[in-house]
């Protein structure tokens, strides 16, 4: 082997040799270790730089994906969220759209049983409505109008005496036809009575106090009186009233000369129960102009049913009248009296 020629060659090398032999051996050993030590140095020093980078793309991937994840979350989050909103946008419409259809569906039920309350109150109406007319000159005179013959009159043998009944002036009294349309004209005064009969289907109650008459001219009603207020069916009663008027008056008639309106008498009254308000207009006029107190008839009649009625005074406080609240009037007699 050529190991064993040195070792046996090793006392022939001198002791200085040895010497700087072992100080490079030395040296080479420590630069090897140093050279160890730096490369482990550096091995160790890379791989705590690789960790350190490596550990920054964990932190710089992880900051990345949480960023991505947050971001998923969030729009997800606010998909949900408008999911939930048109859900809720759907069920309000759609709960409106119930609302609604319930409210019409309900409206409709209302306006339908109002209806039929309103039919079966107009047939229940038109059992009971009464109607007051005026009372025919040449018909029959009914027991109710209370005529007997005429005081006034003594009897005779050779004629019958006319049935008459006292009407009431103020303080004055005249003996008239029950049937009769009385107009009589003296000292400023106008003394007018006017019988109507209820053919109608109820008791007619006659508001008093809106009674009033239309007249050119003419001044309130200084006096008036109603024979009975509570009229049954296939009854009459008698409106009876004192007006002032001026001297001269043109007093209406169908003379075509006559330029004035006929008068009107406004007669107001409601059933038994104080409902179906109306009131009855009377137009009065004469047949000629000779003679103001003759020829006074009924020469049309118009019954105007109200929603309702109130009763109001003139500035004197003397004269009623007759206000209506309702706009819609129905008439259910015709200019001439017939029924329409």
């Amino acid at each position: 082997m050529t190991g064993i020629p040195i070792l046996t060659s090793a006392p022939l090398v001198s002791a200085d040799a040895l010497t700087t032999w072992t100080k490079w051996l030395a040296v080479a050993t420590f630069a090897a270790v140093a050279v160890a030590v730096v490369g482990l140095l550096w091995t160790m020093g890379s791989a705590v730089s690789e960790r350190k980078a490596a550990d920054k793309r964990l932190k710089d991937q992880k900051a990345s994906d949480d960023e991505r994840a947050e971001r998923q979350i969030t729009a997800a989050k606010e998909a949900a969220e408008r999911e939930v909103a048109a859900a809720e946008q759907r069920l309000e419409a759609q709960r409106k759209a119930d609302d609604e259809r319930a409210e019409r569906q309900i409206t409709a039920a209302r306006e339908a049983a109002d209806r039929q309350v309103e039919e079966m109150r107009a047939q229940l109406d038109a059992t009971s409505r009464p109607l007051l007319i005026e009372v025919e000159p040449n018909g029959p005179i009914y027991p109710d109008m209370g005529a007997r013959p005429n005081p006034n009159i003594r009897p005779r043998s050779e004629g019958n005496i006319p049935d008459t009944i006292t009407v009431r002036f103020g303080a004055t009294t005249v003996e008239i036809d029950p049937r009769e349309t009385y107009v009589k004209f003296t000292g400023g005064l106008a003394n007018l009575s006017v019988p109507l009969r209820n053919v109608g289907r109820g008791l007619a109650c006659i508001h008093t106090p809106g009674i009033h008459l239309d007249a050119a001219d003419l001044a309130g009603v200084e006096w008036l009186e109603v024979r009975r207020e509570r009229v049954p069916v296939g009854e009459s009663t008698r409106i009876s009233l004192i007006v002032r008027y001026p001297p001269g008056l043109d007093i209406p008639s169908l003379d075509p000369r006559s330029e004035t309106e006929p008068w009107v008498l406004h007669v107001p009254y409601t059933d038994f129960a104080g409902g179906q308000p109306a009131y009855v207009s009377i137009h009065l006029t004469r047949e000629t102009n000779d003679s103001p107190d003759v020829g006074w008839f009924v020469v049309s009649l118009e019954q105007i049913v109200l929603e309702e009625f109130f009763v109001g005074t003139t500035d004197t406080g003397r004269t009623m009248r007759l206000y209506s609240k309702s706009t819609a009037h129905e008439t259910i007699m015709d200019a001439e009296g017939g029924p329409r």
